[in-house]
Protein backbone atom coordinates (compact mmCIF):
# COMPACT_ATOMS: atom_id res chain seq x y z
CA UNK A 1 0.00 0.00 0.00
CA UNK A 2 0.77 3.42 -0.65
CA UNK A 3 0.96 6.56 1.51
CA UNK A 4 -1.73 8.74 2.46
CA UNK A 5 -1.66 12.80 2.53
CA UNK A 6 -3.15 14.04 5.74
CA UNK A 7 -2.76 16.73 8.38
CA UNK A 8 -2.41 16.78 11.47
CA UNK A 9 -2.87 19.92 13.64
CA UNK A 10 -2.96 21.80 10.09
CA UNK A 11 0.67 20.35 9.60
CA UNK A 12 0.83 18.32 6.37
CA UNK A 13 1.83 14.40 6.99
CA UNK A 14 2.29 11.42 5.00
CA UNK A 15 1.78 8.12 6.57
CA UNK A 16 1.38 4.30 5.44
CA UNK A 17 -2.17 3.82 4.39
CA UNK A 18 -2.65 1.01 6.31
CA UNK A 19 -2.41 2.92 9.50
CA UNK A 20 -4.62 4.20 12.14
CA UNK A 21 -4.03 7.94 13.04
CA UNK A 22 -1.66 7.52 16.66
CA UNK A 23 0.61 5.32 14.34
CA UNK A 24 0.51 8.51 11.78
CA UNK A 25 1.23 10.52 14.92
CA UNK A 26 4.30 8.22 15.49
CA UNK A 27 5.30 8.18 12.33
CA UNK A 28 5.82 11.88 12.05
CA UNK A 29 7.99 11.71 14.31
CA UNK A 30 5.64 13.07 17.44
CA UNK A 31 6.23 11.90 20.99
CA UNK A 32 3.50 10.29 22.69
CA UNK A 33 3.41 10.85 26.44
CA UNK A 34 4.49 8.09 28.77
CA UNK A 35 2.15 6.38 30.71
CA UNK A 36 -0.86 8.41 29.66
CA UNK A 37 -3.53 5.70 27.34
CA UNK A 38 -4.30 2.04 26.55
CA UNK A 39 -1.27 1.74 24.04
CA UNK A 40 -3.74 0.86 21.39
CA UNK A 41 -6.67 -1.33 22.84
CA UNK A 42 -9.29 1.56 22.25
CA UNK A 43 -10.93 1.61 26.16
CA UNK A 44 -9.53 4.51 27.87
CA UNK A 45 -10.22 7.47 25.44
CA UNK A 46 -6.97 9.56 26.08
CA UNK A 47 -6.60 9.71 22.18
CA UNK A 48 -9.99 11.03 21.12
CA UNK A 49 -9.33 13.62 18.30
CA UNK A 50 -10.75 15.44 15.75
CA UNK A 51 -11.31 14.50 12.37
CA UNK A 52 -12.75 15.59 9.25
CA UNK A 53 -12.61 13.47 6.36
CA UNK A 54 -12.16 14.74 3.05
CA UNK A 55 -15.28 15.93 1.21
CA UNK A 56 -17.28 15.97 4.16
CA UNK A 57 -18.08 19.27 6.37
CA UNK A 58 -18.92 17.83 9.57
CA UNK A 59 -16.19 16.96 11.98
CA UNK A 60 -16.63 14.07 14.23
CA UNK A 61 -14.56 12.95 17.21
CA UNK A 62 -12.62 9.68 16.98
CA UNK A 63 -10.14 7.41 18.78
CA UNK A 64 -6.65 7.74 17.16
CA UNK A 65 -5.79 4.33 18.15
CA UNK A 66 -8.60 2.99 16.45
CA UNK A 67 -9.60 4.95 13.13
CA UNK A 68 -7.67 4.52 10.07
CA UNK A 69 -5.68 7.38 8.28
CA UNK A 70 -7.53 8.56 5.12
CA UNK A 71 -6.68 10.84 2.39
CA UNK A 72 -7.35 14.28 2.58
CA UNK A 73 -8.06 13.89 6.30
CA UNK A 74 -7.31 16.35 8.81
CA UNK A 75 -7.17 15.74 12.49
CA UNK A 76 -6.75 17.90 15.58
CA UNK A 77 -5.78 16.16 18.59
CA UNK A 78 -6.23 16.91 22.26
CA UNK A 79 -3.43 18.86 24.71
CA UNK A 80 -2.54 15.97 26.62
CA UNK A 81 -2.05 13.21 23.78
CA UNK A 82 1.33 14.73 22.77
CA UNK A 83 4.11 16.06 24.39
CA UNK A 84 4.70 19.65 24.35
CA UNK A 85 7.59 20.15 22.41
CA UNK A 86 8.68 23.32 24.44
CA UNK A 87 7.74 21.08 28.11
CA UNK A 88 10.78 20.88 30.62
Amino acid sequence: MGLVRMSIQGRPVEAPANCSILQAFLHAGETLIEGVGCMGQGVCGSCRVMVRRSGEQDVKTALACETLVEDGMQVARSCHLLRQRNSV
